[in-house]
């Protein structure tokens, strides 16, 4: 399987054509997602395995320490009923992640994934 490195970037208020690097230095990101409603809010999963997962909350000028999933995300969603809770589909599985009152949330497998023989 292949990954194409995607850098993040944005165009720089008044200088029409000129881009700024906002991601993660080099990071071949597998997978991102935007948060509705809070437009500085971005997820990337980035890597192979195990996938780590970058969060920034002030539109990519910083990112919070990784997290890591033991599996190769391809995919990451957000609940739109529950902002908080966020969703990573990989190679074996299907993570969740869902914050509790005063404790960040950890990643939880929520199911595997099904393969068939023949």
């Amino acid at each position: 399987m292949k990954f194409v490195t995607v850098l993040l970037f944005t165009i720089v208020v008044g200088a029409i054509g000129n881009w700024q690097q906002l991601g993660p230095n080099g990071a071949a990101i597998t997978a991102l997602t935007s948060i509705p409603n809070y437009p500085d809010e971005l997820y990337i999963a980035v890597g192979n395995f195990p996938t780590l997962i970058f969060h920034t909350t002030d539109a990519g000028i910083s990112w919070t320490t990784p997290e890591t999933i033991p599996d190769i995300i391809t995919a990451l969603t957000i609940n739109p009923n529950n902002v908080r809770t966020l969703y990573a589909a990989g190679k074996t599985g299907a993570f969740t992640k869902a914050p509790t009152p005063g404790q960040p949330g950890r990643w939880s497998q929520i199911c595997l994934r099904h393969t068939t023989s023949g």
